[in-house]
Formats: C-alpha cells, sequence, structure tokens
C-alpha cells in the first residue's frame, strides 16, 4: 500500500496545474485540499458551462471531471483496457460511450 501511494505521488507531481470539475463542493474542496498539500496550483470549475472554458484559459496539466455534472459535457472513455466490462462500466457511469484503443477511423467517427 506505502509503495503504491509512493508511485502515486510521483507521478501525480508530473503535474503541476489541475482543474477540478466537480459540482459536490464537499469533494471539490476535499481534493483542492489534497492537491494544495502537495504543491499543485488548482483552478475550479463548479459546473460544464465552465469546464471548456475554464481549461482552455488556465492551460491545465490535468483535469479531475466528474462526468455527471449539471449542463452535461458529453465525455467518450478512450482506453486500451481489454476488460470486456469496462464499456458498460464507464456508461452507466455516465460517459457517452466507449471507443477501445486502437481505434478504426470508421469507429472513431461512428462513436462521435
Amino acid at each position: 500500500m506505502l509503495l503504491h501511494l509512493r508511485l502515486s505521488v510521483s507521478l501525480i507531481n508530473l503535474f503541476v496545474k489541475m482543474l477540478i470539475a466537480e459540482d459536490d463542493m464537499d469533494l471539490s474542496h476535499l481534493a483542492e485540499t489534497f492537491l494544495l498539500d502537495f504543491g499543485h496550483e488548482v483552478v475550479k470549475a463548479v459546473d460544464a458551462s465552465q469546464v471548456l472554458p475554464c481549461a482552455r484559459r488556465e492551460k491545465s496539466d490535468l483535469i479531475l471531471l466528474d462526468i455527471n455534472m449539471p449542463g452535461g459535457i458529453r465525455v467518450i472513455v478512450v482506453s486500451g483496457v481489454t476488460d470486456p466490462q469496462i464499456p458498460t462500466f464507464v456508461e452507466k457511469e455516465g460517459a457517452e460511450g466507449f471507443l477501445p484503443k486502437p481505434w478504426a477511423p470508421e469507429n472513431f467517427i461512428q462513436e462521435l
């Protein structure tokens, strides 16, 4: 567990500016506190209409995105994970769809 935490912390240090896109204020504050404690700059968006303008303006290194925010940003998850349950899981969690990697151009266009 400690090794996993150390690896996770070392990976998180690759990112400097983080955008927290979360409408649950308690979770947003918890994530912000954690990231600030590790020396990261944090910007927040509390509804979907703020996410893209904020991401463009702030040029965030990483976006922590709640995919079920009010105002709905459509999210399609792209992954090379081969677990057959992943597409069902991400769609159940609010994603519009799942596109496995590597993807063929016709699958890419169809999913969009």
